[in-house]
């Protein structure tokens, strides 16, 4: 077994008082929500960020297992929202939320927790996984819309899981038209992570991502999404801070 990514020499940096957030959901059961949003804290962590990542109880095992058992050396650390009210289970978990460079919800296919959190935090980006088929695309369409309806503001990216690129931008180009033309949204193409037997081959033997996903291609194509996703977060909460400074000033 490999040295984990990166090793995480600066788990002291300083955080702003803002909470970043990135919110990863699923159009469908099984879409690949909870890889990606494992795969999203292990590159945070591996940038020396302290990362949160949260998500449903039900998947809790499977979080823990993507990560590891002992998850805290690597700066990050796991919760789990408690069921029922999502919104009051979000304030719960908000002074750890302050606590960390970044948080990265699991929301699954649970529109219910997109909704409280992008209530309860400063979250900029929704990250939508889908498969290419009808039905899946479909879903992804009535997510966005959802989403749409209630936090408009919202940059929200569609990311194609277990495809290649030529066939999950057509898939992504579907969706974005239908969101263009009954939305009028933008809808941005995150990629693609590709159909990995070794990826699910680890997960089998419960081989800690953190561990083996810059071995995988699926987590080499996971990693390198969230390395942009996270500079993108990064510098729009730099910017926004430094505009409420400047304004505090005035």
């Amino acid at each position: 077994m490999s040295a984990p990514l990166s090793l995480f020499g600066r788990l002291g940096a300083s955080s702003t008082s803002e909470v970043r957030a990135v919110i990863v959901s699923a159009a469908t059961e099984g879409a690949g929500a909870t890889t990606v949003a494992a795969l999203l804290a292990i590159a945070s962590a591996a940038d020396a960020r302290r990362t949160l990542l949260v998500g449903p109880p039900d998947d809790e095992r499977v979080r823990a297992t993507f990560i590891g058992d002992d998850a805290g050396p690597l700066g990050i650390r796991l919760a789990s929202l408690a069921d029922g009210d999502r919104r009051a289970a979000l304030r719960r978990l908000a002074p750890a939320m302050r606590d960390h460079d970044l948080v990265v919800i699991d929301a699954g296919s649970r529109l219910d927790t997109v909704v409280a959190a992008t209530a309860a935090l400063e979250a900029w980006h929704v990250v939508v996984t889908a498969g290419v088929d009808p039905a899946s695309l479909a879903a992804a369409y009535a997510m966005v819309k959802a989403i749409d309806e209630r936090a408009h503001p919202m940059t929200i990216e569609l990311l194609l899981n277990r495809q290649e690129p030529a066939r999950g931008a057509d898939a992504c180009r579907a969706v974005q038209s239908a969101a263009g033309r009954f939305l009028g949204r933008d809808l941005r193409y995150a990629g693609t992570i590709p159909d990995d037997e070794e990826l699910r081959a680890a997960n089998l033997a419960a081989l800690p991502l953190p561990f083996v996903a810059d071995r995988l291609r699926a987590g080499q194509a996971g990693l390198h999404f969230a390395s942009r996703l996270i500079a993108e977060i990064t510098t729009k909460a730099l910017a926004t801070h430094a505009a409420r400074q400047h304004s505090w000033r005035d």
